[in-house]
């Protein structure tokens, strides 16, 4: 149950980052067009732009790992037995939740500290700090339960069993 729902709010964000990123070629297309064509850079854009990577980089994080479309370095890993890939995916995983929990607390923190200190970023926009903070709290939260989900999937997960699922019937 918690498990569908945690996808489902993966793929709701997933849209609305899709959106941002759209923003973000419209934004820089606009900047590009009123810094060299009309010698008018905006005041906002570039700002703008640094607050949707920042959205995109903490929401997007834990749909890309639900969907092991990250980066991994597996060159050691493939040619290992199946169920050590699966223990090494598993350790992994569960040191990268630690990880993310320790960023997630850090945030945390920050956050509360730049709301009640009242801090703002002074740049061309003056945006408060605290939902910058809050963004990447929220993202490392998303994280640290995916890689803990990961991490139970690949310990608990029996190699031979899932290769008998991949084979067409009669065979194996």
């Amino acid at each position: 149950m918690f498990g569908r729902g945690f996808d489902r709010l993966l793929r709701y964000l997933s849209v609305i980052l899709g959106g941002l990123i759209a923003y973000l070629v419209l934004g820089v297309t606009y900047e590009v067009i009123m810094r060299y064509v009309f010698n008018h850079p905006s005041q906002w854009s570039v700002d703008a732009t640094e607050y949707s990577l920042l959205f995109i980089l903490f929401l997007g994080s834990a749909w890309v790992l639900a969907g092991e479309a990250h980066v991994k370095v597996d060159i050691l890993l493939v040619i290992l037995p199946r169920r050590v890939q699966h223990v090494m995916n598993a350790v992994t995983s569960a040191i990268a939740a630690v990880g993310c929990a320790l960023f997630f607390w850090q945030s945390v923190t920050q956050t509360w500290t730049a709301f009640v200190g009242k801090e703002f970023i002074w740049k061309s926009l003056i945006l408060p700090k605290w939902p910058s903070w809050a963004v990447m709290s929220f993202g490392m939260l998303l994280l640290v339960i995916q890689f803990s989900r990961r991490a139970w999937r690949f310990a608990r997960e029996q190699p031979e069993k899932e290769l008998a699922e991949k084979l067409p019937d009669g065979v194996g």
